[in-house]
This record gives structure tokens, sequence and C-alpha cells, in this order.
């Protein structure tokens, strides 16, 4: 009956599992001592005793106390300002290729916390990728970078930074603006902040009175939820045992942890060290009926992964249900993993055939191509797919769907443009010929068989 007093995370699944996963990444590459030595910086006189002047050489002194902070001091970072218009869209830039260079745009400079958050992001670059614990292939670097300034004790810049406000006078007139700067939401930091503590073995900080509101909440909440559920692979307990090698015992154990964030980080890891056979198998297939829809989609991409060793009777009843979910990830893994399948086409087709129709194009061009993998059988969805490229060429100009959608009609009729009279009724000469010109380019770029 007090199930109302239960603390809840401030996160979704998936944030959750990503920030947790990330910074238990970072403590095992970094080393947990470089987390719970920190210092926290705070905005204030104590770690920021010069008086800030806005220009270059101001931007300098703040960012050699910032090396400092952050551990930088092997070498010196260069640094330079450049107008905005040279730096369109960035507040700063971290050159790797003219040996860490730094360079921030000038109107950082009005900002001086701003600017501490943008020098804090740059310099996490150069921590990460000068010392190749990562590259920018990685997909989530930036987010990464992001992370870091937490992990460092620097994480306040950060989390106060992510959305700005400026207010500009003249004369009678009066102009307001908001923006956004970094790539984590405010929440994202606040927990990440609370795993900070957690894993210090701290109290609730005084420094959370410089905390943006949100993130503020988002640390309180959080941290309440990490001491009343434990619910966290960043464990204090367990935290430097957790870089031993994944067995295939531990990792079906993981895979049915009663937590859905463990189980959505134990699909990660199960993809990352490529582990397979039949007990993995079968616990990836069992979380494909999972009540949390993050977790189906990263099953989803397993079954990819593991398709000659998944059986398609058990796991494709369920990836279809996935496909009227309304997270787009996990409707593009349910269509990918169909087509990695090839079920029996009357099993799926109604629901791929609905998915060619969804507002997001990664959900058409998904389905798209698990139709085509159906071949000839597919026949059925020859309308759906016009239509669907129809809408592609013309309204949404997208090249990259219609160019899926396109190998697939190649895929399923053989001459599919003999059926554009019939399918594209209604449609102008100029559509038609696009639409036309899209076919031949496809078929002209699909390797025989």
């Amino acid at each position: 009956m007090f199930g109302w007093l239960r603390a809840k995370c401030p996160l979704d699944t998936w944030e959750k599992a990503w920030t947790e996963t990330r910074m238990l990444w970072l403590a095992n590459t970094l080393g947990i001592e470089r987390l719970t030595r920190a210092e926290v910086i705070l905005p204030t006189p104590q770690f920021f005793p010069d008086p800030y002047q806005p220009n270059a050489e101001g931007a300098r002194r703040l960012l050699d106390r910032l090396c400092g902070y952050m551990g930088v001091t092997d070498r010196k970072i260069e640094m330079e300002v450049r107008d905005d218009a040279q730096m369109p869209g960035a507040a700063g830039h971290y050159d790797i290729s003219a040996d860490g260079m730094i360079r921030v745009a000038r109107s950082q400079l009005a900002n001086p916390m701003s600017l501490v958050a943008t020098l804090a992001h740059e310099l996490s670059h150069d921590i990460l990728l000068r010392n190749k614990h990562l590259t920018t292939e990685t997909t989530d670097h930036e987010w990464i970078t992001d992370l870091l300034p937490v992990f460092l004790g620097v994480g306040i810049f950060a989390a106060n930074a992510t959305v700005w406000e400026k207010n500009e006078r003249s004369g009678r007139s009066y102009r307001w603006s908001v923006g956004r700067q970094g790539y984590l939401p405010s929440r994202m930091f606040g927990y990440a902040m609370a795993l900070f503590v957690f894993m210090r073995e701290e109290e609730m900080p005084a420094w959370k009175s410089y905390l943006r509101p949100d993130a503020s909440t988002a640390l309180s909440q959080g941290l309440r939820f990490l001491r009343q559920t434990e619910d966290t692979v960043c464990h204090p307990r367990t935290i430097r045992a957790a870089n031993d090698k994944p067995t295939v015992d531990g990792i079906v154990r993981k895979l049915q942890a009663e937590s859905p964030s463990a189980r959505l980080a134990a699909l990660w890891e199960t993809g990352d060290n490529n582990l397979d056979g039949p007990f993995v198998a079968s616990a990836v297939t069992e979380l494909l009926s999972d009540t949390d829809p993050h977790v189906v989609g990263a099953a989803a991409l397993q079954v990819v992964r593991l398709r000659e060793q998944i059986s398609a009777e058990r796991a494709v009843p369920n990836l279809v249900r996935a496909l009227s979910y309304s997270i787009v990830p996990t409707q593009v893994a349910a269509a990918q993993a169909i087509g990695a399948l090839r079920p029996n086409p009357a099993t799926v087709l109604d629901e791929l055939r609905i998915g060619l129709q969804c507002d997001e194009a990664e959900v058409v061009a998904a389905c798209a191509e698990a139709i085509a993998c159906l071949g000839p059988a597919a026949q059925v969805a020859t309308a759906d797919l016009f239509a669907a490229l129809k809408k592609s060429v013309i309204l949404d100009c997208d090249a990259k769907t219609s160019r899926k959608v396109a190998r697939s009609l190649l895929t399923v009729i053989p001459h599919p443009r003999w059926n554009l009279r019939k399918y594209l009724q209604g449609c102008d000469q100029e559509s038609r010929r696009q639409i036309f010109a899209e076919l031949h380019e496809s078929q002209d770029s699909t390797p025989e068989k």
C-alpha cells in the first residue's frame, strides 16, 4: 500500500543504462580513483580567483586552471579565439590534427561560466582522443565527452550550460533569446552527479545548491533512488571488479536481472563482447517479450547478430508486436531482426506494410529492407512500397529512404517500372519522372545476384 513512497529514477531505462555504463567505462578506463579523489570545482572565487576579462587572455587563464583541475598537466594546451562565423553552430572545437588545439567562439567570452563548460568539454576531448581511449568513430563519443567533466568533478558547469538565456537592451528595444549547449540534457547530468556522489559514498552534497533547478532535482531524486534500491552497475562495493572479462554464465545471469536497465546494459555487453551460444541466444529471445520497450529493441539487435542461433518460431511473434511500439529505435531493430530471420511472409507482412505508412523515415526504410529480405513472396506489399516511394521522393525529398524502398521494389517484383501507371495514378508527369529515375538509379546500383 506504500508503493507510492518508492523512489523513482529520474531517467528512462535507456538513459539510465547509458549513463551508468559510461560512468563505469570511465572508471575502468581512467581509474576509479580519478572520481573518488576528485575535488568538486565550484563557480566561486576559491577556484577562480582571477578577475575575469572577456578576452583571449581571460579565457587562457580559465583554461590553465581547468587543466590543473582535470589533470591535463603533461603539456600546455594551445588555444585560440575565433569569430563565430568561422565556427558556425559550435561553441568550441578540439582539433587533434593540430596537436590538440582548442578553439572557442568569440561569443563565448561574454559568459565565463558557459566558457568554462565549453573549455571543459574540449579538454575532455583531449583526454579521451589524444590518449586513444576512444575515437571520433565511437557513436556516442560526444556524449561521453560531456559526461567526463562530471567524473572529474567539473560537472556543475556542464550541467548549468545545457540551456542558456540572453537578455539584450538597445535604446527602447529589448531582445531575449534562449539556446542549448552540449549534448546531454540536464536530467542526465543530474543523475550522473548522483552516481558520482553515490560511488564516493557521500551524503547529499552542499554544492547541489549551485546547480540549475532541473539538474538539482535529478541529483536529489537520483541519489534517493540509488540509496533506496541500489539498482546500478556503478555500486561502490562492486565497481572495482566490474572490468572482469564477462563469461557466458555471468552474462546470462545479467540478462535475467530484475532491473530493466541492468538487462539493457547486459544486452549491450553481450554485443560488445560478441558472446553467443545456445544459452545466450535463449536468454536474448526471452527478452523479446520484456515489458520494457528499450530492452526489447536491444534484444532485437542481438537477434540480428545471433540469427543463425535464434528460433524464428519463438522470436517472430514478439518482434511483430514490437513493430507497433512507439519508440523508433525499437521499431527499427524489430524490422531488422525480422529481415535477418526471414520468416514465413504470411506471419509478418501485414505489420511490415503498416510500418511503411509510418511518419518516421527510419521505420519506413527498415520495414522496406525487411520486406526485401522476403523476396518475391512479398509481392502483396507492392502497392504499399509504391506509396512509400512516392512519399519519400515527392513529399519528403528523402533520398536515403527512397533508395531503400526502391531497392525493395526491385527485389519483390521483377519489373517495377512497368507498374508505374497502375500504382501512381494521380501523380503528375514530373513526379512519375522522379520516381522512374529513382528506380533506374537503384537498379543500376544493385549488385547482380
